[in-house]
């Protein structure tokens, strides 16, 4: 996830010197990297209790949904990547600014059931109070071939 950290510099000579920003950047990789691993104990401990996830689909993508509470969310997000293989993600930019985070990506891969494969491209904002996570926003869209 070194392009990860890249995207978030890119452009941007003073990023070294925006601590608070670095930081919800690092904490934003790492909820990444607890759901790639499946640790939903430590995805869950990085969310507020009353944290908010909403994701805007085209109606054949199988997870566009909103939840509210910890626990709610953390069983979505496990769901809704139960329903996807093969994903290939790929972070164009990510923008911080105070407790806001904001990537763009593209990915592809497989949705399980039908076996269809999907090319989406993204945007996800992440909202932090404090160091835990209190909203997930995202949106996408198929990607044009």
């Amino acid at each position: 996830m070194e392009d990860f950290r890249r995207a978030f510099e890119a452009d941007d000579p003073q990023a070294a010197q925006k601590p608070e920003e670095r930081g919800n950047v690092e904490r934003v990789l790492a909820v990444y990297g607890h759901i790639a691993t499946g640790n939903w104990q430590a995805f869950g401990d990085a969310l507020t209790e009353d944290v908010t996830l909403e994701i805007l689909a085209p109606p054949d993508i199988p997870f566009a949904g909103s939840w509210r509470g910890r626990e709610h969310v953390v069983a979505a997000v496990r769901h809704n990547f139960s329903l996807i293989e093969d994903q290939e993600p790929r972070v164009l930019a990510v923008v911080a600014q105070g407790a806001m985070v904001v990537v763009f990506g593209q990915e592809r891969g497989r949705i399980r059931e039908t076996d269809q494969s999907y090319e989406v491209q993204w945007v996800q904002q992440f909202t932090f109070t404090g160091e835990l996570l209190s909203r997930m926003w995202q949106v996408l869209q198929h990607a044009d071939n």
